[in-house]
């Protein structure tokens, strides 16, 4: 009898038995169901994380210096311009302001800067150093930024905000410097690019040394505000005056 037991236990292992089909198809079907709702979730979740509002960050400039206490060296990051210093306040709840440090007093030799970060510290003008003479500022102070939407807008003849000789000129000049007819391609060029704040129309001096100077745009987009300091506005020796008109962006009444 036990052999008979035995055998027939065997052979329900060597062929499917009823029995056992329906718990392996149950568990199959169990399988499946948590996969595709687990595809749906993931689905979901992939929506929601791509939708994000863009926005512009901006700081406003409180002054340019020539002077000014350093922060403790853990507090100074070498840096490319003055937006990364808005960056790095921003990312930081401590921050109320940060100075830009121009990597040289010479505006027209361009390099690396430095930020420097004042954590829980508030600009104090009383320890700041105006330039006197002829100076360049070469620390620039910037308030607490702020993340706003972006605007599209151009610039015009009432946006005209200074008249220079001489100026830094614009990142990629490839791309930013070009010969234009007048101060409206200027315009146009800037309105255009959403990173543009300012432009510069540069007009002919005249003949150089026999050949025609054409006029030039100088297109800045790095976001970054007009510094007074980098250009020479007196004009010094100049017989012919200012010959660079720099217009802002001015959106609703506001600058861009």
């Amino acid at each position: 009898m036990k052999s008979l037991i035995l055998l027939s236990f065997v052979g329900c292992l060597a062929s499917a038995c009823p029995v056992a089909s329906k718990p392996i198809t149950s568990t199959t079907t169990s399988i499946s169901t948590s996969t595709t709702a687990s595809t749906t979730a993931s689905t979901t979740t992939t929506t929601k994380t791509t939708t994000t509002k863009s926005c512009q960050l901006t700081a406003t400039p409180i002054a340019s210096l020539c002077g000014y206490p350093e922060p403790l060296d853990e507090n100074a990051f070498a840096e490319g311009g003055p937006e990364d210093c808005w960056r790095l306040c921003s990312k930081d709840k401590t921050c109320n302001f940060m100075i830009y440090r121009q990597a040289y007093d010479d505006p027209f030799i361009s390099g690396p800067g430095t930020c420097w970060a004042y954590p829980n510290l508030k600009y104090s003008p009383a320890k700041a150093e105006k330039c006197t003479g002829d100076q360049h500022p070469s620390l620039f102070v910037y308030g607490n930024p702020e993340c706003k939407p972006p605007v599209t807008c151009y610039p015009s003849a009432e946006t005209l905000v200074d008249e220079i000789c001489e100026y830094v000129q614009p990142d990629n000049p490839e791309k930013n410097v070009f010969v234009a007819d007048g101060p409206e391609a200027c315009w146009k060029a800037c309105g255009d690019d959403p990173k543009c704040t300012y432009t510069i129309f540069k007009k002919s001096r005249g003949e150089i040394l026999g050949v025609l100077e054409p006029n030039y745009c100088y297109i800045f987009d790095t976001d970054e505000t007009y510094h007074v300091g980098r250009g020479i506005g007196q004009c010094a020796g100049s017989r012919t005056g200012p010959t660079m008109s720099v217009y802002v962006k001015n959106c609703n009444g506001k600058t861009a």
